[in-house]
């Protein structure tokens, strides 16, 4: 992969893009902040067909299956309590469940996507992770189209090159994310800002799984 941008490395940043006019209607005498055309180029498209599966394959043609368990556009709410403060705002939620695990719980990877009253864009990635004798997650925020939070690199997969890759790496080693099968510790997932996630390194087995173009 070719670094084009100097690590900066925080957990807790807020996203943001920025377009030029917020799309705004009106719920119930409130604010509605939508989502705009401009916003599709992130809003993962390629994640809508709920039920389809994504697969990743390793040096050793093993292959483990990510099913796309929601992708879902909701209209949510500030919180605030006096109803003259209160705005509404788009908010996408896509869920990505590894489908060799049984257990329901240390198995999904949550992307989030919600639209700022100031027309900006909200996002998230919560990988799950695991200690000894836990199971937990790790949220990453990161702005866009400049997240100087993070190393940004072009990384080819096939015939393919993607030039927005982040890396998420547990912390120094002492937490690994989610395990794809039996001697499995999965430490690095590369996400494309624009494609979502497209790979796995897993420290256990010692092998790289690349999503299959």
């Amino acid at each position: 992969m070719r670094k084009i941008i100097k690590p900066l490395l925080l957990l807790t940043s807020l996203l943001i893009i920025y377009s030029c006019n917020p799309e705004i209607d009106i719920f119930g005498g409130n604010e509605h902040f939508k989502f705009s055309s401009s916003d599709e180029i992130y809003l993962f498209k390629d994640y809508n067909k709920v039920g389809e599966i994504r697969q990743f394959i390793n040096e050793n043609n093993r292959i483990v299956n990510f099913e796309i368990e929601r992708y879902k556009i909701e209209k949510e709410s500030s919180g605030f309590l006096s109803p003259a403060k209160m705005y509404y705002y788009d908010n996408l939620v896509i869920i990505l469940k590894l489908t060799e695990i049984n257990s329901e719980v240390c198995n999904k990877i949550i992307i989030s996507i919600s639209k700022s009253k100031e027309g900006k864009l909200g996002n998230s990635i919560s990988i799950p992770s695991s200690t000894e004798n836990s199971c937990g997650g790790i949220k990453f925020q990161y702005k866009i189209p400049e997240p100087i939070e993070y190393e940004i690199n072009e990384m080819k997969i096939g015939n393919i090159t993607y030039e927005s890759v982040l890396t998420f790496e547990g912390k120094g080693g002492l937490i690994n994310y989610l395990s794809f099968f039996e001697k499995s510790e999965v430490n690095k997932v590369y996400f494309d800002l624009k494609k979502g996630i497209i790979g796995f390194d897993d420290s256990e087995s010692n092998t790289k799984f690349r999503i299959m173009n």
